[in-house]
């Protein structure tokens, strides 16, 4: 069979799998044109009971239809959890966030001018991990390989700071991964295993955490990219197959898996705050202009479009978590897609679509 017959077909058996999810035709045709195989969608209002969908499949090729009890990878949504881990140890008084870097981190270029809400709220000037062309290559060249945090910071520091901590913005996961390491320091526990402590465990989150040698808990479907020929990183038009590349360079930046059952816990008391004294719950919400026209960023929380929460990325998935302000309606969403052949993210272009 020609392969436009084949993609004819496939878009055929997606618009019936999502049908028998009982969306929506106009729902459907949104996430077709989308391009992700798989979506897994989680919605509740302010005062109704959540509900959870899954149309379409784990596995291009095989067409496998997508479970909600799949795993994937929700990149940078990570750093909401990290950044409410800090405030609930800023709470129990083992960090201090207006304390500098340099008083549980030593090495970090201007670490003594440097705060924990510096690194939170992306003012610190540190550079970013993944703008090193070595480390993107690095990557692509071992997508398999298990990172460590000096591993990835040797790649930031070898680049010039931004600009001096607290006069300007940029975002960069070099800050998130600080924070973790914080945290650990001020604890003597892995950030993974106070995440279990402090967040998993007292909101029933079974199924999340950093995945062991870098690989995806079963059940889980495959993870797609479109880049460039022969450069599955960066942003093109061919389509890769990318379920190898493990989210380890991300660190506490973005190294999380979850289900869409966890998500939908994680969303109202993260965005929200409800895990935080109220002193953490302003901290959480005090804004940092960036210079976008509508987007803001709080203590690892972003606000855009009348929306509150984060959206995260790494090769193959894409996940978004958010609370409308003015609703109170709440969203979970992932896709096993990381971005489209136009460049696009198809979860946060879906809760745009689903959210207006």
């Amino acid at each position: 069979m020609k392969r436009k017959s084949l993609l004819r077909m496939f878009q055929w058996l997606s618009t019936l799998a999502l049908a028998s999810c009982g969306l929506h035709r106009d729902e459907a045709s949104a996430m077709r044109s989308l391009q992700a195989p798989a979506f897994f969608i989680a919605t509740a209002g302010e005062d109704s009971a959540p509900e959870i969908r899954v149309a379409g499949h784990a596995d291009w090729e095989e067409a496998e239809p997508a479970t909600a009890d799949m795993h994937f990878r929700i990149g940078s949504v990570t750093k909401l959890f990290v950044g409410t881990l800090v405030l609930i140890l800023h709470d129990e008084g083992k960090l201090d966030v207006d304390a500098p870097i340099s008083h549980h981190v030593k090495g970090v270029p201007g670490g003594d001018k440097i705060t924990l809400k510096q690194l939170a709220n992306h003012t610190s000037g540190l550079p970013n991990s993944i703008s090193s062309r070595e480390f993107q290559q690095a990557i692509t060249d071992d997508p398999a390989r298990v990172w460590t945090a000096g591993e990835i910071l040797k790649f930031a520091f070898a680049q010039q700071p931004s600009f001096e901590p607290g006069t300007s913005w940029e975002y960069s996961n070099t800050n998130t991964v600080l924070l973790a390491m914080a945290a650990e320091e001020a604890t003597g526990k892995t950030w993974a295993v106070l995440l279990e402590e402090k967040i998993f465990r007292p909101l029933g989150m079974k199924h999340t955490g950093v995945p062991a040698k870098g690989e995806l808990p079963d059940p889980h479907p495959r993870g797609y990219r479109h880049g460039r020929p022969g450069r599955p990183i960066g942003y093109g038009k061919v389509r890769f197959d990318v379920s190898g590349y493990n989210a380890s360079w991300a660190n506490a930046a973005g190294d999380l898996h979850s289900t869409i059952g966890d998500l939908q816990r994680a969303v109202v008391p993260l965005c929200r705050g409800s895990l935080l004294r109220e002193e953490s719950r302003r901290l959480l919400h005090e804004w940092q202009e960036t210079g976008t026209r509508g987007y803001r960023y709080g203590f690892c929380i972003e606000s855009w479009d009348g929306l509150i929460g984060h959206r995260g990325d790494v090769p193959g998935y894409q996940a978004v978590i958010a609370v409308d302000e003015k609703s109170g309606r709440s969203f979970g969403i992932a896709a096993n897609l990381s971005n489209t052949s136009g460049g696009k993210s198809p979860a946060s272009e879906l809760l745009r679509w689903l959210s207006r």
